[in-house]
Protein backbone atom coordinates (compact mmCIF):
# COMPACT_ATOMS: atom_id res chain seq x y z
CA UNK A 1 0.00 0.00 0.00
CA UNK A 2 1.24 3.47 -0.89
CA UNK A 3 0.75 6.06 1.85
CA UNK A 4 1.75 9.59 2.76
CA UNK A 5 4.90 9.43 4.91
CA UNK A 6 5.48 13.19 5.21
CA UNK A 7 3.37 16.27 4.55
CA UNK A 8 4.90 19.74 4.15
CA UNK A 9 3.85 23.32 3.57
CA UNK A 10 6.19 26.15 2.57
CA UNK A 11 4.37 29.36 3.52
CA UNK A 12 6.96 31.61 1.86
CA UNK A 13 8.40 30.56 -1.49
CA UNK A 14 12.06 29.50 -0.97
CA UNK A 15 12.05 29.78 2.84
CA UNK A 16 12.14 26.81 5.23
CA UNK A 17 9.08 24.56 5.27
CA UNK A 18 6.82 23.28 8.04
CA UNK A 19 6.17 19.57 8.53
CA UNK A 20 2.53 18.86 9.43
CA UNK A 21 0.50 15.77 10.26
CA UNK A 22 -2.74 16.98 8.67
CA UNK A 23 -3.57 19.99 6.51
CA UNK A 24 -6.52 21.36 4.52
CA UNK A 25 -6.63 22.12 0.82
CA UNK A 26 -7.99 25.18 -0.91
CA UNK A 27 -8.43 26.06 -4.57
CA UNK A 28 -4.68 26.38 -5.26
CA UNK A 29 -3.14 23.69 -3.04
CA UNK A 30 -2.45 23.23 0.65
CA UNK A 31 -3.63 26.19 2.71
CA UNK A 32 -0.81 28.74 3.21
CA UNK A 33 1.57 26.82 0.93
CA UNK A 34 3.63 29.33 -1.10
CA UNK A 35 1.04 31.97 -0.20
CA UNK A 36 3.85 34.49 0.30
CA UNK A 37 6.82 35.35 -1.89
CA UNK A 38 9.92 37.54 -1.64
CA UNK A 39 10.54 40.08 -4.39
CA UNK A 40 13.13 42.67 -5.27
CA UNK A 41 12.25 46.37 -5.40
CA UNK A 42 10.91 45.91 -8.95
CA UNK A 43 8.52 43.14 -7.90
CA UNK A 44 10.53 40.28 -9.45
CA UNK A 45 10.54 37.10 -7.36
CA UNK A 46 13.63 36.09 -5.38
CA UNK A 47 14.53 32.48 -4.52
CA UNK A 48 17.30 30.27 -3.15
CA UNK A 49 18.64 29.99 -6.68
CA UNK A 50 20.21 33.42 -6.22
CA UNK A 51 20.28 33.58 -2.41
CA UNK A 52 20.83 30.16 -0.76
CA UNK A 53 20.69 31.80 2.70
CA UNK A 54 16.90 31.86 2.34
CA UNK A 55 16.91 28.16 3.29
CA UNK A 56 17.87 29.20 6.83
CA UNK A 57 14.92 31.54 7.38
CA UNK A 58 12.44 29.58 9.51
CA UNK A 59 8.69 29.99 9.12
CA UNK A 60 5.65 29.46 11.32
CA UNK A 61 2.01 30.25 10.69
CA UNK A 62 -1.07 30.12 12.92
CA UNK A 63 -4.56 31.61 12.93
CA UNK A 64 -3.30 35.14 13.49
CA UNK A 65 0.18 35.59 12.00
CA UNK A 66 3.05 34.45 9.82
CA UNK A 67 6.35 34.43 11.71
CA UNK A 68 9.82 34.54 10.14
CA UNK A 69 13.01 33.92 12.13
CA UNK A 70 16.66 34.21 11.16
CA UNK A 71 19.77 34.28 13.34
CA UNK A 72 17.83 35.15 16.47
CA UNK A 73 15.74 37.91 14.89
CA UNK A 74 11.99 37.37 14.52
CA UNK A 75 9.30 39.30 12.69
CA UNK A 76 5.55 38.68 12.81
CA UNK A 77 3.18 39.54 9.97
CA UNK A 78 -0.53 39.65 10.86
CA UNK A 79 -2.80 37.60 8.64
CA UNK A 80 -5.57 40.20 8.78
CA UNK A 81 -5.12 43.67 7.31
CA UNK A 82 -7.24 46.78 7.63
CA UNK A 83 -6.39 47.74 4.04
CA UNK A 84 -4.86 46.07 1.02
CA UNK A 85 -1.62 47.58 -0.26
CA UNK A 86 -1.33 46.08 -3.73
CA UNK A 87 1.67 46.00 -6.00
CA UNK A 88 2.51 44.32 -9.30
CA UNK A 89 4.79 41.29 -9.00
CA UNK A 90 6.31 38.82 -11.41
CA UNK A 91 6.91 35.09 -10.88
CA UNK A 92 8.39 33.38 -13.92
CA UNK A 93 6.23 34.50 -16.87
CA UNK A 94 3.25 35.57 -14.77
CA UNK A 95 2.63 39.17 -13.75
CA UNK A 96 -0.11 39.61 -11.15
CA UNK A 97 -1.25 41.79 -8.27
CA UNK A 98 -0.22 40.89 -4.72
CA UNK A 99 -0.47 42.39 -1.25
CA UNK A 100 2.70 44.07 0.05
CA UNK A 101 3.31 43.11 3.70
CA UNK A 102 4.95 46.37 4.68
CA UNK A 103 8.16 47.94 5.86
CA UNK A 104 9.06 45.91 8.98
CA UNK A 105 9.35 42.60 7.19
CA UNK A 106 10.97 44.33 4.19
CA UNK A 107 13.75 45.59 6.49
CA UNK A 108 14.12 42.10 7.98
CA UNK A 109 14.50 40.45 4.56
CA UNK A 110 16.77 43.19 3.25
CA UNK A 111 19.09 42.58 6.20
CA UNK A 112 19.11 38.82 5.56
CA UNK A 113 19.85 39.15 1.85
CA UNK A 114 21.95 42.30 1.75
CA UNK A 115 19.77 43.67 -1.05
CA UNK A 116 16.40 45.39 -1.20
CA UNK A 117 13.65 42.84 -0.65
CA UNK A 118 9.96 42.84 0.10
CA UNK A 119 7.36 40.25 1.13
CA UNK A 120 4.11 39.92 -0.79
CA UNK A 121 1.05 37.75 -0.25
CA UNK A 122 -1.19 36.12 -2.83
CA UNK A 123 -4.51 37.85 -3.46
CA UNK A 124 -7.22 35.23 -4.18
CA UNK A 125 -8.83 37.44 -6.83
CA UNK A 126 -5.54 37.71 -8.73
CA UNK A 127 -5.15 34.11 -9.84
CA UNK A 128 -2.20 32.46 -11.53
CA UNK A 129 -3.37 29.77 -13.90
CA UNK A 130 -1.85 26.33 -14.40
CA UNK A 131 -0.33 25.88 -17.86
CA UNK A 132 -3.24 25.40 -20.27
CA UNK A 133 -1.63 22.17 -21.55
CA UNK A 134 -2.38 20.57 -18.18
CA UNK A 135 -5.34 22.47 -16.70
CA UNK A 136 -8.77 20.85 -16.70
CA UNK A 137 -11.06 23.14 -14.70
CA UNK A 138 -9.47 26.60 -14.77
CA UNK A 139 -6.96 25.25 -12.27
CA UNK A 140 -4.94 27.82 -10.35
CA UNK A 141 -1.58 27.79 -8.64
CA UNK A 142 -0.15 29.83 -5.75
CA UNK A 143 3.40 31.26 -5.93
CA UNK A 144 4.80 27.75 -6.50
CA UNK A 145 6.74 27.18 -9.69
CA UNK A 146 4.15 25.31 -11.75
CA UNK A 147 1.47 23.17 -10.10
CA UNK A 148 -0.55 23.09 -6.86
CA UNK A 149 1.03 19.96 -5.31
CA UNK A 150 4.36 18.18 -5.60
CA UNK A 151 5.15 14.56 -4.67
CA UNK A 152 8.35 12.56 -4.22
CA UNK A 153 8.75 8.87 -3.40
CA UNK A 154 11.01 7.56 -0.61
CA UNK A 155 12.04 4.54 -2.71
CA UNK A 156 13.13 6.83 -5.55
CA UNK A 157 15.15 8.89 -3.08
CA UNK A 158 16.78 5.74 -1.71
CA UNK A 159 17.68 4.65 -5.24
CA UNK A 160 19.19 8.07 -5.95
CA UNK A 161 21.13 8.01 -2.68
CA UNK A 162 22.59 4.61 -3.57
CA UNK A 163 24.39 6.41 -6.42
CA UNK A 164 25.73 9.30 -4.31
CA UNK A 165 28.85 9.44 -2.17
CA UNK A 166 26.87 11.45 0.40
CA UNK A 167 23.12 10.85 0.65
CA UNK A 168 20.70 13.76 0.50
CA UNK A 169 17.49 14.17 2.47
CA UNK A 170 13.99 14.61 1.08
CA UNK A 171 13.95 18.32 1.91
CA UNK A 172 16.28 19.00 -1.03
CA UNK A 173 13.24 18.54 -3.26
CA UNK A 174 10.81 20.69 -1.24
CA UNK A 175 7.85 18.42 -1.92
CA UNK A 176 4.45 18.81 -0.31
CA UNK A 177 3.90 15.05 -0.15
CA UNK A 178 6.47 12.32 0.47
CA UNK A 179 5.05 8.86 -0.19
CA UNK A 180 6.20 5.42 0.91
CA UNK A 181 5.27 1.92 -0.22
CA UNK A 182 5.83 2.39 -3.96
CA UNK A 183 8.77 0.99 -5.89
CA UNK A 184 11.45 3.37 -7.12
CA UNK A 185 10.14 5.72 -9.82
CA UNK A 186 6.73 4.07 -9.84
CA UNK A 187 5.36 7.62 -9.70
CA UNK A 188 6.53 8.12 -13.29
CA UNK A 189 3.64 5.92 -14.42
CA UNK A 190 0.85 7.63 -12.49
CA UNK A 191 -1.91 9.39 -14.40
CA UNK A 192 -4.50 9.92 -11.67
CA UNK A 193 -4.55 9.28 -7.93
CA UNK A 194 -7.02 9.58 -5.07
CA UNK A 195 -6.03 10.67 -1.55
CA UNK A 196 -8.66 10.86 1.18
CA UNK A 197 -11.48 11.26 -1.38
CA UNK A 198 -9.57 13.95 -3.29
CA UNK A 199 -8.98 13.00 -6.93
CA UNK A 200 -5.81 14.38 -8.49
CA UNK A 201 -4.47 14.33 -12.02
CA UNK A 202 -0.74 13.74 -12.47
CA UNK A 203 0.09 16.10 -15.34
CA UNK A 204 3.86 15.63 -15.55
CA UNK A 205 7.11 14.82 -13.83
CA UNK A 206 8.97 17.57 -11.99
CA UNK A 207 11.94 19.14 -13.71
CA UNK A 208 14.72 19.75 -11.19
CA UNK A 209 16.95 22.81 -10.89
CA UNK A 210 19.95 24.06 -8.94
CA UNK A 211 17.91 24.38 -5.74
CA UNK A 212 18.31 20.64 -5.20
CA UNK A 213 22.05 21.25 -4.73
CA UNK A 214 21.49 23.53 -1.70
CA UNK A 215 21.72 21.87 1.72
CA UNK A 216 18.57 23.06 3.47
CA UNK A 217 20.21 22.96 6.92
CA UNK A 218 23.44 24.81 6.03
CA UNK A 219 22.62 26.75 2.82
CA UNK A 220 25.86 25.35 1.34
CA UNK A 221 25.71 24.44 -2.35
CA UNK A 222 27.40 21.58 -4.18
CA UNK A 223 26.94 19.81 -7.51
CA UNK A 224 24.84 16.95 -6.13
CA UNK A 225 22.33 15.43 -6.46
CA UNK A 226 21.62 17.26 -9.73
CA UNK A 227 24.81 16.07 -11.41
CA UNK A 228 24.04 12.41 -10.74
CA UNK A 229 20.34 12.75 -11.56
CA UNK A 230 21.25 14.31 -14.90
CA UNK A 231 23.19 11.18 -15.84
CA UNK A 232 20.14 8.92 -15.81
CA UNK A 233 16.99 11.00 -15.33
CA UNK A 234 17.25 13.53 -18.18
CA UNK A 235 14.47 13.49 -20.77
CA UNK A 236 14.15 16.21 -23.43
CA UNK A 237 16.77 18.31 -21.65
CA UNK A 238 14.93 18.21 -18.32
CA UNK A 239 16.24 16.38 -15.26
CA UNK A 240 13.24 14.72 -13.62
CA UNK A 241 12.52 13.67 -10.06
CA UNK A 242 9.05 13.49 -8.51
CA UNK A 243 5.67 14.41 -10.01
CA UNK A 244 3.15 17.21 -9.82
CA UNK A 245 -0.51 16.82 -8.84
CA UNK A 246 -3.54 18.94 -9.64
CA UNK A 247 -6.38 18.31 -7.19
CA UNK A 248 -9.83 18.23 -8.75
CA UNK A 249 -11.80 18.58 -5.53
CA UNK A 250 -10.64 22.01 -4.45
CA UNK A 251 -11.37 21.50 -0.77
CA UNK A 252 -10.46 18.57 1.48
CA UNK A 253 -7.83 17.43 3.97
CA UNK A 254 -4.61 15.47 3.50
CA UNK A 255 -3.11 13.48 6.37
CA UNK A 256 0.07 11.57 7.08
CA UNK A 257 -0.90 7.91 6.70
CA UNK A 258 -3.52 8.51 3.99
CA UNK A 259 -3.50 5.88 1.26
CA UNK A 260 -2.51 7.05 -2.21
CA UNK A 261 -4.76 5.08 -4.56
CA UNK A 262 -3.57 4.80 -8.15
CA UNK A 263 -6.55 5.15 -10.48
Amino acid sequence: MITIAELWIYPVKSLAGIRVDSHPLNEVGLVYDREWMITDSDGRFITQREYPVLALVQTAVDDTSLTLCYDGTTVEIPLQHSATNQRTVTVWDDTIQAHDEGEEVARFLTAVLGTNARLVRRIPTSMRSVDSKYAMNNDGVHFGDAMPLHVINTASLEELNSRLDEPVSADRFRANIVVQGASAYHEDTWKQVRINYVDCTVPKATGRCVMTTINQQTAISSKEPLRTLAQYRTIQNKTLFGVYLIHQQKYGVLNVGDEVIIL
